[in-house]
C-alpha cells in the first residue's frame, strides 16, 4: 500500500507542474494481460497521465505515468491482485501534421513498478518489483477525442494489450 501512496504523489505532483510548452492529457485505459501474465491475471483497466511536447509538426515527445489495476485470481483460499505503475518516456508520429489529427504510431519504454497483494486465511500480504517495460501502437486522434491501442512489454512475463481513450 506504501507504494500505491508514493506513485499517488507522484501524478498529483505531474498534474501540478508542468513545462509552459507542453500539454497534459488524463485518460481512461482498459487492459488484457497476455502470455503467462494472463494465466495470473484478469483483464482490468487503470488511469493515466501524460504531457507532450511538440518536436515539429508530425512529432510529439511524451512522458507517460500509469495506475492500473488486474482482475485478480482466486485459488486453494488464496486471492491474489495485481497491480502496475508504468512510468516511461517516447514519442508519437503522426502520419499528417499534428495538427490535422488523425493516424498515429507511438513507443514508449521506462519503468514498471509491479506490487502483488496475497490473501490467505485474512491475512494480507504484498509484494512489490520494479523492472523495465517497451510499448509499440498506434491509434487515431479526431480532435476533442484520442482513441489508441498498444502492446506492453514488460520484464518477468509482463505483457498485455491496453486501449486508451482520452
Amino acid at each position: 500500500m506504501k507504494q500505491l501512496m508514493k506513485i499517488v504523489m507522484l501524478l498529483l505532483v505531474f498534474i501540478s507542474v508542468k513545462p509552459v510548452s507542453a500539454e497534459w492529457e488524463l485518460g481512461l485505459e482498459s487492459v488484457a494481460p497476455t502470455g503467462d501474465f494472463e494465466d495470473i491475471a484478469g483483464g482490468g483497466g487503470g488511469l493515466y497521465v501524460k504531457t507532450f511536447h511538440e518536436a515539429n509538426k508530425n512529432l510529439y515527445l511524451n512522458f507517460y505515468i500509469g495506475a492500473l489495476a488486474y482482475g485478480g485470481i482466486s485459488f486453494g483460499g488464496a486471492e491474489i491482485q495485481w497491480y502496475g505503475y508504468p512510468i516511461t518516456a517516447g514519442v508519437t508520429y503522426y502520419l499528417n501534421d499534428i495538427e490535422d489529427g488523425g493516424l498515429f504510431l507511438k513507443a514508449n519504454s521506462g519503468a514498471l513498478v509491479k506490487l502483488g497483494t496475497v490473501t490467505f486465511l485474512g491475512e494480507e500480504e504484498e509484494e512489490s518489483e520494479t523492472g523495465s517495460v517497451f510499448s509499440l501502437g498506434g491509434g487515431w486522434d479526431f480532435g476533442a477525442v484520442s482513441i489508441a491501442a498498444d502492446y506492453n512489454i514488460g520484464n518477468n512475463d509482463w505483457t498485455w494489450f491496453a486501449v486508451k481513450a482520452a
